[in-house]
């Protein structure tokens, strides 16, 4: 019993003062020096080679080295390396760093100071490849991203007095953009781009005078559904045509679902109710089944202005106003379940733009040539266009 006590008292006494954590200093004897350094430059940084010392606790080896923003910048490798990378660096300028042996004690060698000179960041790159011009509602902008750097382009604009408002901005590392601004006016204004990165680097601004196209979300009050070819016969699960217009997205009961076993290639045909130069649509599978099932892979946009082109299984007189594979952000397989990512995507609506070059049609005809399942049937719950009307 008394062991016991004395335990007690022993944990109640250790508990009132700071935890060391790691291995207590055995010595004061600092390690020798890396030695023997080889560098190699690339884009925004550096990677360093070297000579590890001899040294039985050797621990690990860290640089010290200044950005080129004046941010200063630590780096560690652990004694199972011989080399590190370095990576943050703006415009190429030779600058030097220092690197260091700690030992199990953290006694610190002499440092051994190495010369580096890394090539310009890729957001220069990237912003010599970044494209703007006016788009639908706002603006369109493209670039390539080959190293796939996380980077942010901002966008903002500047009045006649030099204010400065930002519009946007997009994060990603994807290899090769294309990102849409919305919502804007369609008067002149002076648009302003730059790169930036985690490290705190950012490219200059440049400027260009964009007008945005007039576009519009078409009124859906005006849609109506064209007969169903009598090829393929409606699931009684599903709906009437009308499902696709009525604003109603969750209900998993609430979608138009053409049965499977029917052809291949099953299409539906709408009237828009007004003739229009369609900018971009969007739909949303049925949300219980986002990229499996029936849900839209692969699927093509028809259009026409002809009434007389509308009659059933006649193709003549339309032409493809679109061949799109479905986006899915995870970039995952066929049959993999949703990620959060997914989710999100498909709940706000699967979006894609028309050519710019496409013709005003009045009349649509959605045609899925495969869905993520491989069946023959195909769901949708909503679906909706905009563009100007002519």
């Amino acid at each position: 019993m008394k062991k016991i006590f004395n335990f007690l008292i022993f944990c109640l006494l250790a508990s009132c003062s700071e935890d060391y954590i790691g291995q207590y200093p055995v010595d004061k004897i600092p390690p020798n020096s890396v030695k023997n350094p080889v560098v190699n430059n690339f884009a925004g940084g550096s990677e360093i080679g070297y000579e590890l010392p001899s040294d039985d606790d050797l621990l690990y080896v860290k640089a010290v080295y200044t950005l080129s923003n004046g941010q200063q910048s630590e780096e560690r490798a652990s004694f199972f390396l011989n080399s590190m990378k370095l990576k943050g660096f703006g415009k190429s300028k030779k600058s030097t760093v220092k690197l260091i042996a700690v030992d199990r004690s953290e006694n610190e060698s002499q440092p051994l100071s190495v010369e580096i000179e890394p090539l310009d960041s890729p957001i220069y790159s990237i912003l010599s490849s970044l494209k703007v011009f006016s788009f639908w509602g706002g603006l369109k902008l493209t670039w390539g991203n080959p190293q796939a750097e996380n980077i942010v382009v901002d966008v903002i604009t500047k009045n006649k007095a030099g204010e400065i408002s930002e519009i946007d901005n997009f994060y990603t590392a994807e290899k090769n953009a294309s990102k849409s601004v919305r919502g804007m006016d369609t008067v002149q204004v002076n648009v302003g781009t730059f790169v930036r990165d985690r490290f705190g680097n950012y490219t200059d601004t440049i400027y260009s005078i964009q007008k945005p196209l007039f576009e519009k979300l078409l009124d859906k009050s005006k849609f109506k559904g064209l007969p169903l070819s009598p090829k393929y016969t409606l699931n009684s699960f599903g709906k009437v045509i009308e499902k696709l217009w009525d604003n109603a997205i969750l209900p998993d009961d609430n979608v138009y679902y053409i049965a499977a076993g029917g052809p291949a290639n099953p299409y539906f045909t709408m009237d828009l109710g007004v003739r229009a130069k369609i900018s971009r649509f969007a739909f949303w599978s049925r949300q219980a089944w986002i990229f499996q099932l029936h849900s839209p892979k692969h699927f093509e946009i028809w259009g026409t202005d002809d009434p007389a082109a509308t009659a059933v299984d006649n193709w003549t007189g339309w032409y493809k106003m679109m061949d799109q594979e479905a986006y899915r952000p995870s970039g995952l397989p066929a049959g993999a379940a949703p990620t959060t990512d997914d989710k999100a995507y498909a709940a706000a609506g699967e979006e894609y733009e028309f050519d710019i070059a496409n013709n005003p049609v009045r009349f649509i005809r959605f045609r899925c040539t495969e869905t993520w399942g491989g069946s023959t049937g195909l769901n949708l719950s909503e679906i909706r266009f905009w563009g100007s009307e002519q």
